[in-house]
């Protein structure tokens, strides 16, 4: 499960978004391929009363009965959402699963929780208990996952006026996350300051800090936090002025305070006195420990210069590792220039991070850069060792520097940043795909350039197919010596014309017999160490 499952969501809850999400996902399927004359993206209400739930049951591994009783228990949860009691599949089901996916999410005791301790509401225990109508075991046992998470940035939840207790720079970043992850980014959850005011921050520290243009997504992650900021700010939660603050020494204006007193009305009039620059020094610090992809050179150079500038020493440690690190971890994916000053970048924005936040940063690290994605299964297995040796050696070399007592934790970032670069433009995994069509043919072009395309795909020559070939297209009827040809090989039907829905299936099929083959590499080499 995702992080916001984990966190905000009963296993109950759970099963009903997926059961939610496997019921659009089944007719969806089925209108697209049943209307092939009917343009995809058409907005048109379907019609849900055809869906079969045995089926869905199946595809999940569960009884017809579980997967009832949650089918019964959406409808429950669409009553309160929608205000009606009388609903049908149709009225439920053509509803965007985000609505549903935020209505569990934001009504979880947890993210309700986060909200009120974001300000001092003076919200109490027994007051909380009260407006939920729940029992202190029940709320304590839904908070348990929270309080779990929180426990690794070293946080505490209070409960005598719900809140938390531990470093302020941890909490914005560890609620921040959790905020986005429940929300999804799909709506502005924060009902005290609207959007179009924190974007106005939000393009004034990009002038400031020099931050360059990102996607919508991205930069949105970013209002979240500077609102969760000034949410603390007002709450009277501001952070100390301590050495991690000014660990990067790039000059910058008293962003936060002049915005604040820019704005004598509304809500943010009432802010608390700040520490000149110590809030703005937060932010900026923040912005420099997330490893961010920037979409443009720009952004890059203008970073890059300025920790050599002012962090010299952090940004000679990141050239020295490159330099050292063995040619073929980086080199010979082929990096472009933009790729190659985004990996120096990244490595120096970990290192900011490792220092400002010592023992904290791998839980920080991990909660941005999210779960275990599907490629990153395909990773070099030597990937880690050659960064901890380079690291190592690095340090021989310079018994002396700084970063000494903190290798481990670099050690983890850079491995982080390496390895998901790695997966990004490179596999190490191919499908070997041999084909039987005749040559030259407009089937052999379409189904070639296909599968051409996919970065898990390898080609062979069909003369040099054979026992390691993973699948075989053919246009023929196979003869029977295939099988001992291809002994370990699917054989796929291709015929004169191919349908859409036909390439769909080829493309699922790919990609789980390129799963299986990582599983399998991963079992063998297993065994062989045992």
């Amino acid at each position: 499960m995702s992080l916001a499952a984990d966190i905000f969501l009963t296993a109950a809850e759970n099963d009903r978004l997926n059961v939610f999400h496997l019921v659009k996902s089944f007719l969806e399927q089925t209108y697209i391929l049943a209307r092939n004359d009917r343009e995809v993206n058409d907005q048109l209400p379907r019609d849900y009363t055809t869906v079969n739930l045995r089926e869905i049951a199946k595809s999940m591994d569960k009884t017809y009965g579980s997967v009832y009783n949650s089918y019964l228990q959406i409808f429950e949860d669409f009553k309160k959402i929608t205000g009606k009691e009388e609903l049908t599949s149709n009225d439920v089901f053509n509803h965007k699963s985000d609505l549903y996916r935020f209505y569990l999410m934001t009504n979880s005791y947890s993210y309700k929780f986060i909200k009120i301790s974001l300000r001092d509401e003076h919200v109490t225990l027994n007051e909380f208990l009260e407006e939920n109508k729940i029992s202190k075991a029940t709320a304590m046992r839904h908070f348990k996952s929270l309080r779990l998470h929180l426990k690794k940035y070293g946080i505490r939840m209070v409960y005598d006026e719900i809140g938390f207790v531990g470093d302020e720079q941890l909490i914005r970043l560890a609620t921040t996350t959790l905020i986005w992850n429940g929300t999804n980014g799909i709506v502005w959850p924060f009902v005290m300051i609207d959007h179009d005011t924190i974007d106005e921050l939000y393009q004034q520290i990009k002038r400031d800090f020099g931050i360059g243009e990102i996607n919508q997504a991205t930069s949105e992650l970013f209002r979240y936090y500077i609102a969760v900021s000034i949410e603390r700010i007002l709450g009277n939660h501001i952070v100390d002025d301590n050495e991690t603050l000014k660990l990067l020494r790039f000059p910058f204006p008293s962003t936060i305070k002049q915005f604040l007193e820019n704005h004598n009305e509304g809500v943010l009039k009432d802010h608390p006195d700040l520490v000149e620059l110590t809030e703005s020094a937060s932010l900026y610090l923040t912005m420099n420990i997330l490893p961010f992809k920037y979409e443009s050179i720009q952004p890059i150079d203008f970073l890059l210069k300025s920790i050599k500038h002012y962090n010299n020493s952090i940004y000679r440690f990141v050239e020295d590792f490159i330099d050292i690190l063995p040619n073929e971890v980086v080199d010979k994916i082929g990096l472009s220039i933009i790729e190659k000053k985004t990996l120096r970048l990244n490595l120096a924005q970990t290192m900011v991070g490792v220092l400002a936040t010592k023992s904290r940063y791998p839980v920080i690290l991990d909660d941005f850069l999210g779960d275990e994605g599907f490629f990153l299964q395909d990773e070099d297995p030597a990937t880690k060792k050659k960064v901890e040796s380079s690291l190592e050696h690095l340090i021989y070399s310079h018994p002396e520097t700084e970063f000494k007592k903190y290798i481990d934790i670099i050690s983890y970032a850079f491995y982080q940043i390496i390895r998901r670069l790695n997966t990004f433009l490179k596999v190490n995994t191919k499908v070997n795909i041999a084909l039987n069509i005749p040559v030259n043919t407009s089937s052999y072009t379409d189904i070639y350039n296909f599968i051409s395309g996919m970065r898990i795909v390898n080609i062979q020559n069909y003369t040099d197919s054979g026992p390691d070939t993973d699948m075989l297209i053919s246009s023929v009827k196979t003869p029977d010596d295939f099988d001992e040809k291809f002994p370990k090989a699917i054989v796929v039907k291709f015929g004169e014309k191919y349908s859409a829905a036909e390439y769909g299936m080829l493309t699922v099929l790919l990609m789980r017999i390129w799963s299986q083959k990582i599983q399998q590499q991963k079992k063998d080499a297993l065994t062989s160490t045992n």
